[in-house]
């Protein structure tokens, strides 16, 4: 995109797909999903963006984890004992170590 600077609101990323067809249309603006989209074969250059097919079972939407307070908590106690562990006996503990004879 030399040349040609777009502002936050033009930076887009439109992904387009339908049910009878098996891959989903990835078009973008953004620098970031351009990086993206320039490692994956087969993509294409426009003007100012780039586009790709993939196949549809990569899209892929998912809200945010809902996590209690109590088990935030208890992820909180158990990597605090863990750090405690690594700092004791200078290693990872979850890893095994292999004996050598």
């Amino acid at each position: 995109m030399a040349g040609i600077r777009l502002s936050k609101l033009e930076k887009e990323t439109v992904i387009t797909f339908n049910e009878a067809e098996a891959t989903a249309n990835v078009y973008s603006t953004s620098d970031v999903w351009i990086r993206k989209i320039k490692k994956i074969k087969g993509h294409r250059k426009f003007s100012i963006g780039y586009e790709v097919d993939v196949p549809k079972n990569w899209i892929k939407v998912s809200p945010p984890r809902k996590v209690s307070e109590k088990t935030r908590e208890a992820a909180r106690r158990n990597m605090a004992k863990l750090q405690s562990m690594r700092k004791t006996q200078g290693t990872n503990p979850r890893k095994t170590t292999k004996k050598t004879k």
